[in-house]
């Protein structure tokens, strides 16, 4: 995968084998950025452009930008819906059908038989097996564990769900310390995640990062 911007000369390229880190020291520039991405993940027009393999794709399913570290949040709408989805497939597959047509009969012959106590003669719609797990509220587990480990899990989820994204991490480094950084990178690389690290100031360098710095006149360094 390849981003660019029209006000950025260089390609930032996720197949270099290590981390994209996009300093933009103009605070205007710094807003304007983000707020460009956030257009076109929300399906509107964008200056940004994101290609894989040479040909355009649409930021809103190969992107997600990630601004809130405290708390990270792995129970996202648009995650919890995918997972709601996949549970429903798998409870309609060849293994699970007949055990799944039969537990939707008896909740339906059970609701039956609570209302022959009515004066009144009651008729129910039809349950579905998603009705039914979207009542039980799924969550994802998240207590004990750090906000790297929720980063990653998230990556996993969605890559799973869905499918591979860029991720835009905005001042992360702002909340995690170079050792745990270094470490959080060098597991994303090795399961190929795409990142794109997009900070206001420059910190440490970090081994496995390609740093392009836009300073406060617009300069790339």
């Amino acid at each position: 995968m390849k981003l660019v911007h029209p006000e950025i000369s260089q390609t930032i390229d996720f197949q270099c084998g290590r981390v994209n880190e996009l300093i933009i020291e103009n605070q205007r520039f710094f807003r304007t950025f983000i707020e460009d991405i956030n257009l076109g993940i929300a399906g509107f027009g964008s200056k940004t452009v994101l290609s894989l393999k040479d040909k355009p794709v649409d930021l809103s399913k190969y992107a997600l930008v990630i601004t809130e570290y405290a708390p990270l949040q792995l129970n996202k709408k648009t995650l919890i819906t995918k997972i709601t989805q996949s549970l429903e497939k798998e409870a309609l597959n060849e293994s699970n059908y007949v055990d799944t047509m039969g537990l939707v009969a008896q909740i339906e012959n059970y609701l039956l038989g609570l209302s022959l106590s009515l004066p009144c003669e009651i008729e129910f719609g039809k349950i579905s097996i998603g009705v039914l797990i979207k009542a039980m509220s799924p969550e994802i587990v998240e207590s004990g564990k750090n906000t790297i480990e929720k980063l990653f899990d998230f990556m996993e989820l969605v890559r799973e769900l869905e499918r591979d994204k860029v991720y835009v991490l905005v001042s992360v480094r702002s909340y995690i310390s170079d050792d745990e950084m270094e470490s959080f990178l060098s597991t994303a690389l090795s399961h190929d995640h795409k990142i794109l690290l997009l900070e206001s100031q420059a910190r440490k360098k970090l081994e496995m990062t390609k740093r392009l710095i836009i300073d406060k006149d617009l300069c790339e360094i």
